[in-house]
């Protein structure tokens, strides 16, 4: 059922009548973790339960999940979260990088130095301005061809 409720990739349409957007959907779907306890109680009710200590030792020697692990809801929530996570990580890694890359050189130049070099005008920093062109009263008179 949970794939269902999974947006395609990058779909960030927002849901009706919410501030949510489909690609936060499967957080009430799988639930967050203060709201889980109800839903592992009751799986455990109808039989289906965490694996145990003992299981988990077994699995260590065996090589292979139990059936607990196989029909725990908990892992298998973990491994559908670490998915979505492996999905989207790429995507925020990348992000974090380039705005890691502009406070680097915010450190490094400072503000107005960032100002400065996006338009290419030093006058942003402090530095004086470039020397105007002179004028034709200003210009040496030019000599003469010979």
């Amino acid at each position: 059922m949970v794939w269902f409720f999974l947006p395609p990739p990058h779909d960030h349409r927002g849901m009706s009548r919410t501030t949510n957007t489909v690609n936060e959907l499967y957080g009430l779907v799988f639930g967050r973790p203060d709201q889980l306890e109800p839903v592992y109680d009751r799986l455990r009710q109808i039989g289906i339960d965490d694996p145990s200590e003992t299981t988990r030792t077994v699995e260590t020697l065996l090589g292979t999940p139990s059936q607990a692990r196989l029909t725990s809801y908990r892992e298998r929530r973990k491994q559908m979260l670490l998915a979505l996570l492996d999905e989207y990580a790429d995507g925020v890694d990348q992000a974090a990088e380039e705005i890691g890359g502009f406070f680097d050189r915010l450190r490094q130049v400072g503000v107005r130095g960032l100002v400065a070099e996006q338009l290419q005008d030093g006058e942003y920093i402090g530095l004086p301005p470039p020397p105007e062109p002179p004028t034709e009263d200003e210009k040496p008179p030019r000599k003469g061809r010979r």
